[in-house]
């Protein structure tokens, strides 16, 4: 061994000096082990290391050998200590010659020691501390000349650091300096990419972005959201426009603000995309109007007729305690509440609210005009200079209370109304259940076939309703009948067991993939290109916290819940569990085993069946 030390040293750049003075060093500390009766003694001493005072065990270094010393510090991987020994050693030189070979040596070993002590850090997760590392070594070596190739690698270091320093820097429950320079530093990044709708590969590359652009919002509070995408969607941003309507929605919600749903439906409506429409429709529910009729300029693409009927509210009040939970209340470090509507519409605040604004009780109608001011000062908020925006968006929030758009008051509404003045004598209990098995019921005829298709938008998820009339001999026949008289229309589905094999094969790749595992083959063969981008995102999510997953999955049994041409709806019974393991091979966290249902849905592909 101390052959094979002698031979080589890592560092074959430093000068011969150095490492012939390194290898007398090396000689000369390991006589005591190369003789029986010291080594056994040097053994004892060690063994008691505990009982004695540290500096027992520091091997003394002549005068000359410092470099020597420091070298054979960074090759035994003791970083931190040899960047503080080598930073203390160069301050206490006078005269400093940078020509000389010893100089250089120096030098070079604290651009090494900086380099992997930052790197240690970053596999630890400390990113800032990381940065801060490097940044030290870039001051003590930036006059350098020979240093430069160096320098360059510590500024690409740093490059590469910055989005992590921001998650770091969010991520810790820190003081409010700390926390403000993590939000600045965000406000860079975001600009030096060309804003949230931006292709730069700045940093990291879209897809990289994406992923860390959702795991860096559940850092954030609900309010420094809102004031973020505020301030890019006055900049013109469209992905910061929709963000900002789903974070005043939850902002209106949680807090029971419906001032802030105004809000909301002014961003939703301004940015006129038919994706938005039924999104536009929850955020009318929520605030107690729920006869949409009059806006003429509004055009809705839902399945709810004006006015409501008991079936239609009830079926349109438990698709948005859906997408509430789905896509508006998760995404905050300050928000954990359900999305229970009946609360909500309880609370006293929100129920004050509403009467307010009820034209009917007013005995009065509330004239076009006001529709207008809402419309044209969300219109003219996004055609403005910065500084007029900002004031518009000022005097869109004093006067949101007085924008409420309503016309009249409808059995619908007067249904709402209802369960919020009896919900403490239990009429609302009774009233859900009457409605939900008469929604059971009547949906065995409903003459449409509703199908909610899921799209991502800038990390939100719309839902897009299409009316797809059936066949009108369904209402006169039963599925089996069609079946019988229709042999061939069988092939065109998978069996359920071929259905099963699917998603087997989807869970194996996926314990795979998140196992660690580069060298996934015929991904593509199970599953859609949206599937694989999210199963690559939550991977990405895993690396940057440096940690891998072991997946125990195993599909018992599956259930179609309803079959179309292009598409199937499953729920697949599960066993399961998990363990979360970091880069120390230590379990972080486990879920542990159980089963539970999951619903998946299939689509074809150039027919091929493949889960969404």
């Amino acid at each position: 061994m101390l052959e094979r030390k002698l031979e080589r040293c890592e560092y074959t750049d430093l000068s011969g000096q150095t490492r012939e003075r390194r290898n007398e060093l090396i000689k000369e500390y390991t006589k005591p082990l190369l003789d029986d009766e010291k080594r056994k003694e040097y053994e004892r001493t060690f063994k008691h290391r505990g009982t004695l005072n540290n500096d027992t065990f520091f091997l003394p270094v002549a005068k000359g050998y410092e470099v020597a010393g420091l070298l054979l510090l960074l090759e035994s991987k003791q970083y931190e200590e040899c960047l503080d020994l080598a930073t203390s050693y160069l301050d206490s030189l006078r005269n400093l010659s940078y020509d000389s070979k010893q100089n250089i040596d120096l030098y070079k070993i604290i651009a090494y020691s900086t380099l992997e002590y930052a790197r240690e850090l970053k596999l630890t997760r400390y990113f800032e501390f990381s940065a801060k590392v490097l940044e030290h070594g870039l001051r003590i070596i930036n006059s350098v000349s020979v240093m430069t190739p160096t320098l360059e690698i510590i500024r690409s270091q740093l490059n590469d650091l910055f989005p992590y320093r921001i998650l770091d820097l969010l991520s810790r429950n820190t003081d409010d300096s700390t926390r403000e320079k993590g939000i600045e530093s965000l406000k860079k990044l975001i600009t030096d990419r060309d804003g949230l709708d931006g292709i730069s590969t700045l940093y990291m590359n879209d897809k990289e972005f994406k992923a860390f652009f959702r795991q860096i919002r559940y850092f954030l509070t609900l309010q420094e959201q809102i004031d973020l995408y505020q301030e890019w969607c006055i900049g013109g941003s469209e992905s910061a426009c929709f963000l900002l309507g789903i974070s005043l929605v939850a902002c209106g919600f949680s807090r029971r603000k419906p001032e802030r749903l105004v809000q909301a439906l002014a961003v939703m409506i301004k940015l006129g995309c038919d994706e938005l429409d039924l999104i536009i429709k929850y955020i009318h529910l929520l605030l107690g109007n729920v006869d949409n009729s009059i806006y003429d300029n509004v055009k809705f693409k839902s399945q709810c007729s004006s006015p409501l009927s008991d079936v239609d509210l009830a079926k349109l009040c438990s698709d948005c305690r859906e997408w509430l939970e789905t896509d508006v209340l998760d995404g905050y470090r300050d928000v954990e509440i359900e999305s229970d509507l009946e609360a909500y519409f309880g609370d006293r605040d929100v129920t004050n609210f509403i009467e307010e604004h009820d034209i009917k009780s007013e005995g009065r109608i509330i004239n076009n005009q006001n529709h207008a001011d809402l419309l044209n000062l969300s219109n003219n908020l996004f055609n403005k200079t910065a500084n007029s925006k900002t004031s518009a968006w000022n005097k869109l929030d004093a006067n949101q209370s007085n924008l409420i758009v309503r016309e009249s008051q409808t059995n619908a509404y007067s249904y709402l109304t209802k369960l919020v003045q009896y919900k403490w004598q239990g009429i609302l209990a009774i009233l859900i259940t009457v409605i939900s098995l008469l929604f059971l019921a009547l949906t065995k005829n409903d003459p449409y076939n509703i199908k909610r298709v899921r799209q991502p938008n800038s990390g939100q998820t719309t839902i897009k309703n299409q009316l797809v009339p059936d066949d009108p001999r369904k209402n006169v026949k039963s599925k089996e009948m069609q079946i019988a008289e229709m042999p061939n229309q069988s092939r065109l589905y998978p069996s359920e067991i071929e259905i099963r094999s699917i998603i087997s094969k989807w869970l194996t790749i996926k314990t795979e993939m998140l196992s660690g595992d580069k060298s996934i083959k015929d991904i593509s063969v199970v599953a859609t290109p949206d599937a694989i981008e999210r199963l690559e995102a939550e991977r990405l999510e895993d690396q940057m916290r440096g940690e891998t997953q072991r997946i125990s999955a195993k599909v018992i049994n599956v259930r179609i819940l309803s079959r179309q041409s292009d598409k199937i709806e499953v729920d697949a019974l599960l066993s399961y569990s998990d363990q979360r393991i970091n880069q120390k091979n230590l379990i972080v966290d486990r879920t542990p085993q159980q089963r539970f249902r999951k619903r998946y849905i299939l689509v074809n592909r150039n027919s091929t069946w493949k889960l969404q």
